[in-house]
C-alpha cells in the first residue's frame, strides 16, 4: 500500500500481514497507538520524508523500518533482533529503550533526540550525526554499547546526562558542558575538536580519557584521577584548577598548558620518545610524581614551575 495524504493519519493498531506500507509524501504523517511487531521479511514501513510516530514499543525481528529526510518517533523505544532500521539523514526521537541484539541500524547523518530517559543497548557501534538530550539522560547499558557523535555535543540543562559506563564514547567535534553530566566508569571517552566545561560534571573514573584539539575549563567538576589520559592530536589545555591524572600518553603529539592556572600533575612515570612529543607548560606548574625519561621530544617551561619528585633521565 502507498498512502498519500494532506494530513496526519492516526490509527490504533496496524497489521502489515507480510506486506509493505509506503507513505507517499512529506505530509502523509502516520501515528500508531498500540505496539507494533515486524516479523516477516516482506513487512516494511517506508516513511520517506513523512513523520511516523509510535506510541507503543516497536519490535523488529524481520522486515524494515526506514525514513529518508523524515522523522520517526518511538516513544517506548525499539527492540531490534533482526531486520533493518534505516533512518539516514533524518530525525529519530526515542524514549525508554533502544535494544539492538541483531539486524542492522543505519543512522548515518541522523539527529538523535531523546523523548524520555533512554537506555541504549547494542551489539554494534551506534554512529549518529548529532545528539539532543532534550533535558533527559542517556545511559549506555553495557561495554558493547559504543556511541559515536559526529557533531558538537551540547549539554546545557541540569537534568541532562550521558552515562557511558563500560562503553566507549567518541565525540568527533567536541563537547560543550554548561550544566548536566558526562560520566564513564571503565570505557574510553574520546573527544576531538574544541571543547569546554563551564559548569556540570565531566568524570572518567577509570578507563581512558582521550583528547585532541582544545579544552577549556572555566568551572564545573572535572575528574580523571584514576583514568589513563591520552592525546588524539595536539592539545591546548586551559583550566581554572589543577588537573591530576594517573598516566599520560602523548601519542606523538604535544600538550600545551595555556594559562598560569592550568597546572598539571602526573602520578606515574612518563617517557617521551618521539620528536613530536612535547609538554609545554608555559606559566603553569607541571608536577611529575614518577620518573621522567626523555630520549626524544621536549619538556619546557617559560615562567612556571616544574617539579620532578623522582628525577629525570635525559638521553
Amino acid at each position: 500500500l502507498t498512502w498519500t495524504s494532506d494530513s496526519l493519519l492516526e490509527i490504533k493498531t496496524l497489521d502489515l500481514d507480510n506486506y509493505s506500507l509506503t507513505l507517499g509524501s512529506a505530509s502523509s504523517d502516520l501515528k500508531i497507538i498500540d505496539p507494533l511487531t515486524l516479523d516477516h521479511s516482506d513487512e516494511k514501513l517506508i516513511s520517506g520524508e513523512a513523520a511516523m510516530e509510535f506510541s507503543g514499543l516497536l519490535n523488529i525481528s524481520q522486515g524494515e523500518l526506514s525514513s529518508s529526510n523524515g522523522k520517526i518517533q518511538l516513544e517506548q523505544g525499539v527492540f531490534l533482533s533482526g531486520g533493518e532500521l534505516k533512518v539516514p539523514n533524518s530525525t529519530l526521537v526515542i524514549g525508554n529503550q533502544f535494544n539492538k541484539t541483531g539486524g542492522s541500524a543505519n543512522l548515518a547523518g541522523t539527529n538523535l533526540q531523546l523523548f524520555s530517559d533512554l537506555s541504549l543497548t547494542s551489539d554494534t557501534l551506534i554512529s549518529i550525526q548529532s545528539l539532543d538530550l532534550n533535558q533527559q539522560k542517556l545511559t549506555l547499558s553495557n561495554g558493547e554499547s559504543d556511541l559515536e557523535v559526529h557533531s558538537l555535543l551540547e549539554i546545557d540543562d541540569v537534568n541532562e546526562g550521558l552515562i557511558t559506563g563500560d562503553a566507549d564514547l567518541k565525540l568527533n567535534q567536541g563537547i560543550s558542558i554548561i550544566a548536566g553530566e558526562v560520566t564513564s566508569s571503565a570505557g574510553t571517552v574520546a573527544i576531538n575538536g574544541a571543547s569546554s566545561l563551564n559548569s556540570g560534571t565531566l568524570s572518567v573514573s577509570s578507563g581512558t580519557m582521550a583528547l585532541g584539539g582544545s579544552f577549556e575549563k572555566n568551572g564545573g567538576t572535572l575528574s580523571f584521577t584514576n583514568s589513563s589520559f591520552s592525546l588524539l592530536s595536539n592539545l591546548t589545555w586551559t583550566s581554572d584548577s589543577l588537573l591530576e591524572i594517573k598516566t599520560l600518553d602523548l601519542g606523538n603529539n604535544s600538550l600545551t598548558l595555556n594559562s598560569a592556572s592550568s597546572d598539571l600533575r602526573i602520578n606515574n612515570s612518563l617517557t617521551l620518545d618521539h620528536e613530536n612529543e612535547k609538554l609545554i607548560s608555559g606559566n603553569a606548574d607541571l608536577e611529575f610524581t614518577g620518573l621522567l625519561n626523555i630520549s626524544l621530544g621536549e619538556v619546557s617551561s617559560s615562567n612556571g614551575k616544574i617539579q620532578l619528585e623522582q628525577g629525570f633521565i635525559l638521553s
